[in-house]
């Protein structure tokens, strides 16, 4: 049970429901439903009755929410004391994928809720994340394969997996083996970006020789030269889920291999502004996984 999960039944009791809960928390519907249903399984009672669109807390429900009210703010009460002073400012490194899928949907959020703190957010390639690392300069970067370091906390943030996406109109099967990339222009990113070269890594280990017709540091002109059907492009799962982009490109399975790569995010151990660096991380793991 974590902190997350008692923010989740919180919000459920004061909103009377699912719904109401998942747009105050920015979550989806059934990662909300799915953390009450875990608690409930866990104690083993019911928190709620349904009647109708609302959720009545049960007597059980009651109780657990006095204990529930009186964590959260005993826990409010400690986070204010940890708060960055007026001044304080935050760095944040991001491989773009992350930026893009992740990061803008949030920042300026954080960028309105702490005004006295100084945002500077720097999006590059993941062999630049990793230098800025070494020179000790990002309070938290999201990067892939980060080097060996001193004086940052880095864990797996998460596991990435690249989607074969293809506009509706192109006639190819939903499903198809690695070999058969072969048969389809290409539009990939660009030759310094971490995702070409596991595309790249792909093609050599599975002896395959792409037809690249085209190449791009742009998300927005690879997703419209796929949507023309002018070939297949390959993006990150986070974006692909995109509705601007699923709405536009249908996915391809690959049936005899998978494009993953592991997404991790490194805190700086003396920042001023650790505990804005655990919400991010929090906020970023429920968004991820919602």
């Amino acid at each position: 049970m974590t902190i997350n999960d008692l923010q989740v039944f919180s919000e459920v009791y004061q909103r009377s429901g699912i719904s109401a809960a998942a747009r105050a928390l920015h979550m989806s519907q059934p990662a909300v439903s799915r953390i009450i249903q875990t608690l409930e399984k866990k104690y083993q009672i019911a928190f709620f009755s349904r009647e109708g669109h609302k959720l009545i807390p049960t007597d059980a429900g009651k109780i657990f929410f006095k204990s529930v009210s009186r964590i959260l703010l005993e826990l409010n009460a400690a986070a204010s004391l940890l708060l960055p002073s007026a001044g304080s400012s935050l760095t944040i490194a991001a491989v773009p994928s992350f930026a893009e899928s992740v990061l803008s949907s949030i920042l300026s959020r954080y960028m309105m809720d702490y005004p006295d703190i100084s945002f500077l957010t720097i999006v590059d390639s993941s062999s630049a994340v990793n230098q800025l690392l070494q020179k000790n300069e990002p309070d938290l970067a999201v990067t892939t394969a980060p080097p060996v370091l001193s004086g940052y906390t880095v864990e797996l943030l998460y596991r990435d997996e690249l989607q074969i996406m293809a506009a509706s109109s192109l006639d190819i099967p939903a499903k198809i083996y690695s070999f058969e990339l072969e048969k389809y222009p290409l539009i990939l990113r660009n030759v310094s970006s971490s995702v070409r070269k596991m595309e790249e890594e792909f093609f050599l280990i599975h002896g395959l020789h792409p037809n690249i017709i085209a190449e791009s540091s742009n998300i927005s002109f690879i997703v419209q030269l796929a949507s023309k059907g002018c070939g297949l492009a390959l993006l990150p799962e986070g974006l692909a889920k995109h509705p601007a982009i699923s709405s536009q490109l249908k996915s391809i399975r690959l049936m005899d291999a998978s494009l993953s790569r592991d997404f991790f995010v490194a805190t700086k151990d003396d920042s001023s502004v650790q505990c804005l660096c655990q919400k991010l991380k929090d906020e970023f793991r429920g968004i991820l996984h919602s």
